[in-house]
């Protein structure tokens, strides 16, 4: 009987996101509530900036790990140099799972805004930390850090990348600049699997080249002659590519898998 109410209970978050409605999250005393979507998180306050700092693992409720780092920095002294943020994801038990970009950061009496962008392993992620560290530290002086989750938008109308296969490697880009990847149709009117590579790249890709390669997805073939196989996929949250959005379609799915693919492979990506 727990085991129905609980699948129960997800049926019906995952109903209100796909719907706009208010997601309800457990608090570790057992009640129920709104999930704090979005909320900013205090990763240090007042931390002495002289030595190195790992914040402690907070639950963040964006799971597209993307946002803002906002530093304040007071009292500092001295010339340090080479100082980053390292961004960590956990899982819900707060083991790390990723490690996001290390991102430059100079010391120096104020409040600076950096933007943080997620890598795919971290979309998922529950938890957030940053490591703070420096090749030479501030004399004197102290950190705080806040980050602030971008906001989760799933609402709204998505464009779509046609894919019509050629006797080629297709590679096709999609959007020139930083979007979200919401999904995809592929369908597959030929007997053999092919594969739509994932890029993150600003222009068409090299499909030759791992340089952007984020992701291989084998397109099921048709169980005979005259059918249609493929599958289709909606995200919930979408996966950002901070560069540009791009494909390959290919008779392999390594990186640089340069073979064709064949006549007979319709689909869309969606992306925004």
């Amino acid at each position: 009987m727990k085991k129905r109410l609980l699948i129960l209970l997800a049926v019906f978050c995952f109903a209100g996101i796909a719907h706009g409605q208010t997601v309800q999250c457990q608090t570790s005393s057992g009640a129920w509530g709104p999930c704090p979507l979005n909320a900013p998180v205090q990763l240090f306050s007042l931390a002495t900036a002289t030595a190195t700092h790992t914040a402690t693992k907070t639950r963040v409720y964006n799971n597209v790990m993307t946002g803002s780092l906002v530093a304040t920095w007071a009292s500092i002294t001295g010339s340090p140099a080479t100082c980053t943020f390292q961004v960590e994801s956990g899982d819900s038990l707060g083991n790390i799972i990723n490690n996001g970009p290390t991102i430059s950061v100079t010391p120096s009496n104020g409040t600076t805004s950096t933007t943080f962008v997620g890598i795919p392993g971290q979309r998922w992620a529950d938890q957030v930390t940053v490591v703070y560290a420096c090749g030479t530290y501030p004399t004197a002086g102290t950190l705080s850090l806040e980050y602030v989750p971008a906001t989760v938008d799933n609402g709204g109308s998505h464009n779509e990348c046609a894919i019509v296969s050629a006797a080629s490697t297709n590679s096709t880009s999609c959007k020139g600049s930083a979007g979200d990847i919401w999904g995809y149709e592929l369908y597959n009117t030929t007997t053999t699997i092919y594969y739509l590579r994932l890029y993150n790249a600003s222009s068409a890709p090299t499909c030759s080249s791992a340089t952007g390669f984020i992701r291989s997805i084998p397109i099921i073939p048709a169980a005979a002659s005259g059918g249609t196989g493929g599958q289709i996929s909606n995200e919930i949250l979408p996966v950002p590519y901070a560069t540009g959005i791009g494909f390959c379609l290919t008779g392999g799915s390594s990186s640089t898998d340069n073979t064709n693919a064949a006549v007979g492979i319709l689909g869309v990506v969606k992306y925004r």
